[in-house]
């Protein structure tokens, strides 16, 4: 399996093909001079600029190769120190990093996708992928943008001090990541796009068609008996974004705009949070499909290293949710409440 660790390119590949099945888009006129040949040199170009430039200078910060402190469970200071991937906190913060990376990487290859057919679709269809494309794209500008952030602080923590000098590039790269939240428009900007505009224009179809895409992969998934209870986790999450965004709706009417996009921000990261675990409930179906092939040792590997992240998201990343909605039906209006002078002291 070929990874130069700082991207995997068989993480790609699965996307691509079995996820997504970027191959069906060549039975289109408008892609049919295009086939799995060229896909697969742009794809080797990529990993081959990773690999040359980037992963020289990360190999050092491999968690595999570092060592310090021993297993709980061994109380001899005369043992070795084990390397600190052997440390649950350790594994929390590199299970954290690989779910909201390949998971946001998931949702804006959806969204590429959707992209291109519209642009090979017609009529009704071609409205339905507009639609979608637009209920997502405050999503991807900022979901990739504020986790990118976490990512790269977790990757410091994973290091200590030695990450944070700068002998290595994680600390460049996390005021590097800083910038994108702010130059794609603004989180608060996006948060008051999805809200303000992307759920509710034309009377709510766009978020009608996204729940329906969503609920289409649960169907998909409801049938494999690993999945059952995140297919039901998911399906929750769903129930409670149709009543929090039924409630904020009743806002714009009830209390105007401004209390209506007060939390904004907090709405986009309830629904990013949902629609990352979506993606990760679509590629577990895929997974599934592959254990069934009984593949080699290896690709049994890298499934059962997905299937791991994609529990850590469900069980880590999708609970917050119901740590926003109270706040999102709470009739609290600090924000709107709060006056500029009671900040001056």
């Amino acid at each position: 399996m070929a990874t130069t660790k700082f991207i995997s390119e068989r993480n790609l590949r699965f996307l691509l093909y079995e996820v997504f099945d970027l191959e069906s888009l060549t039975d289109y006129p408008y892609y049919q001079e295009y086939n799995r040949k060229m896909f697969d040199m742009v794809l080797d170009a990529a990993v081959k600029l990773s690999k040359d430039l980037m992963w020289p200078i990360l190999e050092e910060m491999d968690a595999k190769q570092r060592s310090q402190g021993r297993n709980l469970s061994q109380k001899d200071p005369a043992l070795a120190a084990v390397a600190i991937i052997e440390h649950a906190d350790v594994k929390r913060m590199l299970l954290f990093q690989r779910s909201v990376v390949e998971g946001a990487l998931a949702l804006l290859l959806q969204s590429a996708k959707y992209a291109d057919l519209e642009r090979v679709s017609t009529g009704g269809e071609k409205e339905k992928y507009a639609l979608l494309l637009d209920i997502l794209t405050p999503v991807v500008k900022s979901y990739p943008s504020e986790m990118g952030i976490l990512s790269v602080s977790q990757g410091l923590q994973c290091l200590g001090g030695y990450g944070y000098c700068e002998d290595f590039p994680l600390e460049q790269y996390y005021r590097d990541a800083r910038i994108h939240p702010i130059h794609e428009g603004t989180t608060g900007i996006q948060g008051m796009d999805l809200l303000g505009r992307k759920v509710i224009m034309q009377d709510g179809r766009a978020y009608g068609l996204y729940l329906e895409e969503i609920q289409h992969t649960i169907e998909k998934a409801s049938g494999i008996d690993q999945l059952t209870s995140y297919t039901r986790k998911l399906e929750k999450a769903c129930e409670l974004l149709q009543s929090v965004t039924t409630h904020m709706k009743s806002l714009a009417s009830s209390a105007g705009p401004e209390v209506f996009l007060a939390d904004a921000t907090v709405y986009l990261e309830f629904f990013s949070i949902i629609a990352v675990a979506w993606q990760w409930l679509k590629q577990m179906v895929s997974i599934q499909k592959g254990l069934e092939k009984k593949p080699s040792r290896s690709e049994t590997q890298f499934y059962n290293g997905k299937f791991h992240a994609f529990r850590f998201f469900f069980s880590y990343e999708l609970p917050k949710i119901h740590g926003l909605a109270p706040r999102l039906i709470d009739s609290d209006r600090v924000t709107v409440e709060m006056q500029p002078e009671l900040f001056n002291d």
